[in-house]
């Protein structure tokens, strides 16, 4: 078996609706928010700068849902 990450379908440079639902299922685990910029990095998420996403963007992102 190989430990290869399966890419969301979505664009991987935008935050979308995956990644916001990624955030909050890692953060209903029990995960910080650089924890999960991490786990989402680690996935293979960039915003679109293609860089990683930044834990005050995480915490937006839960703040808002909620």
């Amino acid at each position: 078996m190989s430990n290869q990450v399966n890419q969301p379908l979505s664009s991987k440079y935008s935050p979308t609706k995956l990644h916001k639902q990624r955030a909050l299922e890692l953060y209903s685990d029990g995960l910080n928010y650089q924890d999960i910029a991490e786990k989402l990095e680690f996935e293979g998420y960039r915003n679109r700068k293609n860089n990683p996403f930044s834990p005050t963007s995480i915490r937006k992102w839960i703040k808002d849902s909620s």
